[in-house]
């Protein structure tokens, strides 16, 4: 019984993880990447580092970003943002705030949604937040938003994988 208990989880052990979908041609996706002020009303667009990163993660799936550069929406709502966006859209929405010095550290919280919305208006969206924390006082949210860099490029990543295999089934 121990035996075959064995075989069975090498055998699982063993399985074939399957690649992500990646279509044959180059697919085009309409980004609107911000980072809301939690302070203010401001808008602003994601320092470069992370733009760069969100293009490399997309390139491997094959898909050809256009970012968007109007960030002056009125309301900060989702479904707003979404609406004025052509379809294929991506939609990364990032907010950084201070939230403690622990051991002469300052910790600060990166809050993420990212939103990615067929030409057929289906909807996939992933939510999360990331502590990280700064050693100098200057430091704020540009820098909390490259600190969280891997993190959210890992969540793109399987944002798109979803999408890609509901799109390509």
């Amino acid at each position: 019984m121990v035996l075959i208990i064995s075989a069975f989880i090498l055998m699982m052990g063993c399985q074939a993880v399957s690649s992500p979908p990646v279509p044959s041609t180059s697919q085009p996706i309409h980004v609107l990447a911000v980072q809301d002020d939690i302070s203010s009303r401001s808008i602003e667009g994601l320092p470069p580092e992370l733009i760069k990163s969100i293009r490399t993660e997309l390139s491997q799936f094959n898909i050809q970003p256009t970012f968007s550069t109007d960030n002056n929406f009125d309301v900060r709502q989702t479904e707003h943002r979404l609406h004025s966006m052509q379809k294929p859209a991506l939609l990364i929405e990032t907010k950084a705030e201070y939230f403690s010095q622990l051991n002469g550290r300052f910790r600060w919280v990166v809050y993420c949604k990212l939103t990615v919305v067929g030409e057929d208006d289906t909807q996939i969206s992933r939510e999360f937040t990331t502590p990280v924390f700064h050693q100098f006082h200057h430091e704020r949210e540009a820098e909390a938003l490259v600190a969280a860099q891997d993190i959210i490029s890992q969540e793109l990543n399987r944002l798109m994988e979803d999408y890609l295999r509901a799109k390509l089934k």
